[in-house]
């Protein structure tokens, strides 16, 4: 994420404002429903409820309606361009419901207005009341479910966007709105239903035979029911789009502690809200950045260790430390091959190569071990010398469990165990230090086996010369199916260019030369 988000700071979008009929386009399907909906209701319910009403034709009582609510819906679309555009801010949702709900309002004055002058209905009457509390009610629940709305847009904006909203002090809370949201429901629904009640009481005053009387209780039921319907739905909408937005915060959470679990240190949480959300993300930020550095430092640390140590050992055998380096390359070279290949691929994801790789530089480890009588012979070795000298797999593989249970078990020691105990076995099982065969043998050992073995036969020791590229590619094709995995042999020739390339850039001297033949 990138980018901060203020009200001063961000500018409109760049577009040409729009027409009239751009303006109309722009509302939204859900703002075209709400209020047809609300004006639907409007005349259903006074058409049924208002005894002055019914003297009207049903022209009369829809058009006026029918006029004002979607006059209401251009003028709602008009305030909202002209007062806020395409402008992205934070406190755009508070000021889209203020809008919506002085938009209602005024539809509800105009309609009282219009009943007042053409038909003479009192302003202070039932019929004025009702219209001015039936759309004030709706009025709220509409502004609400839009600052909602907007609230998701503009996180999604700026998400999409990777735009930063700016905590700051005066921050909004996401559970303080809902609570006041929760209690506006309350004391709409609660407020609409005492005054229903009421008038129905009064109506019931007024009554003075049975029929009548149980005509007015028929009459208080219904639009008891009728009230209740569409006070649960307009809430239904209001709760359902809170859960929304709510999902959208929790799941960008959820998406980036994923990502971050998996190792990626790279994501961060958008901050896309002035509330606790945003307040809880800046700070999972902050966390994971603080995780990235010191878990890049322990990467750091464990790679310089592990090249000490390899070097450590390497610097008592008539080996040179490039030879670390340009097996771990080989190896890299062997394995991103291989896992393009389907019956590779799920051994070889990309996080296994890295750990196969990192592992791979200890092979010989166990060579500290060893004498030095054998280990810097110059000659040939005995036949008792060379059981010694086989012992350094064993060696290898103790030390580094000495490791594993002081630290205890990791998927890298896993690696450098199996690199270390079997980069001497060989396909046909007779290698060294178990006599594994085939596919008992770790892939990560066939692998630094080929790589190995390439080495040592193109690099110059004491007691032999260095052999050229062709010579070296001649006995490792000798030794597919017998000394090596047939597999891997192939990838070794599909690579050959690339085990060049790495044999130059990290080549002893003459030797760069011969490997390059």
């Amino acid at each position: 994420m990138t980018g901060s988000l203020s009200d001063p700071e961000l500018p409109p979008v760049p577009e040409p404002v729009p027409g009239l009929w751009g303006v109309l386009m722009k509302s939204d399907t859900w703002n075209v429903v709400h209020y047809g909906v609300a004006g639907g209701l409007l005349a259903l319910y006074g058409g049924a409820v208002c005894p002055l009403i019914e003297n009207l034709s049903l022209v009369q009582l829809i058009a006026p309606i029918a006029v004002a609510f979607a006059t209401g819906l251009i003028l709602r679309a008009v305030a909202r361009q002209v007062l806020l555009g395409d402008r992205m801010v934070h406190t755009r949702p508070r000021r889209v419901a203020a809008i919506e709900w002085i938009t209602l309002m005024s539809v509800g004055f105009s309609i009282a207005a219009y009943n007042h002058v053409v038909y003479q209905f009192p302003l202070q009457s039932h019929s004025g009341l009702k219209v001015l509390l039936g759309t004030a009610a709706i009025g709220v629940f509409i502004a609400m479910d839009a600052l909602l709305t907007e609230e998701l847009s503009v996180g999604r904006w700026c998400k999409r966007k990777g735009i930063n909203v700016q905590i700051d002090a005066a921050r909004q809370s996401f559970s303080r709105r809902l609570f006041v949201m929760s209690f506006v429901c309350v004391l709409v629904v609660a407020t609409v239903l005492v005054l229903l009640i009421n008038k129905q009481l009064l109506y019931l005053s007024w009554r003075q035979s049975l029929a009548e009387v149980s005509e007015v209780k028929s009459a208080i039921l219904f639009e008891c029911i009728f009230v209740v319907a569409i006070m649960t739905g307009y809430i239904y909408k209001v709760m359902t789009s809170s859960s929304r937005v709510l999902a959208f915060y929790l799941g960008n959470q959820k998406d980036t502690l994923e990502r971050v679990s998996g190792g990626d240190y790279a994501d961060a949480v958008p901050v896309v809200s002035n509330d606790e959300f945003g307040d809880i993300a800046r700070h999972t930020n902050a966390m994971i950045q603080t995780i990235a550095a010191r878990s890049a430092e322990l990467q750091r640390t464990q790679d310089a260790t592990i090249l000490s140590l390899a070097s450590l050992a390497e610097t008592r055998d008539n080996e040179t430390g490039a030879h670390i380096m340009r097996t771990q390359h080989y190896v890299k070279v062997l394995a991103d091959h291989l896992a393009t290949r389907p019956a590779f691929r799920d051994q070889l994801q990309p996080d296994v190569i890295e750990l196969i790789t990192k592992s791979t530089p200890l092979h010989d480890i166990g060579k500290v071990g060893i004498p030095d009588s054998v280990l810097l012979k110059p000659g040939k070795l005995t036949d008792d010398e060379y059981a010694v000298m086989k012992t350094h797999t064993l060696l290898g593989v103790q030390a580094l469990e000495v490791v594993e249970t002081e630290l205890g078990e990791s998927h890298f020691l896993s690696f450098a165990k199996d690199v270390v105990a079997t980069h001497h076995e060989r396909w046909d099982g007779k290698g060294y230090p178990a006599g594994l065969a085939g596919l008992d043998i770790p892939l990560c050992g066939r692998l630094m086996a080929v790589a190995d073995v390439y080495d040592a036969l193109i690099s110059k020791r004491v007691y032999k010369p260095a052999m050229s590229h062709a010579d070296a590619r001649a006995i490792i094709l000798d030794g597919r199916g017998s000394q090596f995995d047939p597999d891997v042999v192939d990838a070794f020739v599909a690579c050959e260019e690339a085990f060049r390339e790495v044999a130059c850039r990290y080549g002893d001297g003459p030797f760069t030369e011969q490997a390059a033949v």
